[in-house]
């Protein structure tokens, strides 16, 4: 078994940890400031950790466990969404232990410019970006557009495309990757649900091979059922992910993936 003193070592060591780690713990630090600020800074920002284990998993291996912390809000300028994970990857013959983080800001356009988009489905255009950094030196950078949808019941409907680079591949933006990213909940008797998600798809014009991945949550409001409304949620989350990580899936390696893990999150 791993000792996990010394995957703490080698986490703590990665400069890229630490910059996410520090980022995310100063905007939660900011969202507990004071109301005056948060009102002309924030108008809304949610931090939350989560833990996983589930099966089903392929590069990484079968039995795959996770603690994700995140960080979401939209301020004056626009929105953020960053997480880092430190993963367990019981079957994995080599590697038992890694870790992977996105910071995606977006600026607004509508915020910065001071107009608004009255008509039809789109609410904001914006300035899209995600640095991606994993370990053993994965690192991509993406730049583009993106656009904040209003979809009757979804909390949120966010779409980007985005120029992309693999940096830690020797490429150029060389690729293009379309995301989604939503937010739906919704009711059945007295328990509240949400469902949310994201979707990358990388065209494969790059040094990657052409891929999907999906990630569906299904999620129960347990804290409402205890006077604690949108504190703990509980629930199951869905891994597709087809040619996981670029690598084309083969006779020789599956590289289709359907993950399936249980899940347990606390917004903080």
């Amino acid at each position: 078994m791993p000792d996990n003193g010394i995957l703490h070592s080698k986490l703590m060591k990665s400069g890229f940890f630490k910059i996410v780690v520090q980022a995310l713990v100063s905007i939660s630090a900011l969202q507990l400031n004071t109301a005056v600020f948060a009102s002309d800074f924030f108008q809304f920002t949610d931090t939350s950790a989560s833990i996983l284990t589930g099966v089903g998993y392929e590069l990484n291996g079968n039995h795959l466990s996770a603690f994700t912390l995140e960080n979401a809000n939209s301020w004056i300028g626009g929105d953020f969404y960053g997480f880092v994970d430190v993963r367990k990857q019981h079957d994995h013959p080599t590697n038992r232990n890694s870790w992977y983080g996105e910071l995606s800001p977006r600026f607004s356009l509508v915020k910065i410019s001071g107009l608004e988009l009255s008509e039809g489905v789109v609410k904001d255009l914006l300035i899209a970006s995600t640095w991606e950094r994993g370990e053993d030196g994965n690192e991509s950078y993406l730049l583009g557009a993106g656009l904040s949808l209003d979809i009757p019941g979804f909390r949120f409907f966010k779409a980007s495309v985005y120029a992309r680079k693999d940096k830690s591949k020797g490429a150029g933006f060389d690729d293009m990757q379309l995301t989604f990213a939503w937010r739906y909940p919704f009711e059945i008797g007295k328990y509240r649900l949400v469902n949310n998600g994201i979707s990358d798809f990388v065209f494969g014009w790059g040094p990657r091979a052409r891929n999907l991945h999906v990630v569906p949550q299904l999620l129960i409001d347990a804290g409402h059922l205890y006077g604690k409304p949108g504190k703990y949620y509980l629930g199951l989350e869905i891994d597709y992910w087809k040619n996981q990580f670029g690598v084309p899936n083969s006779a020789d390696l599956d590289t289709n993936q359907l993950g399936v893990s249980l899940m347990f999150r606390v917004h903080l």
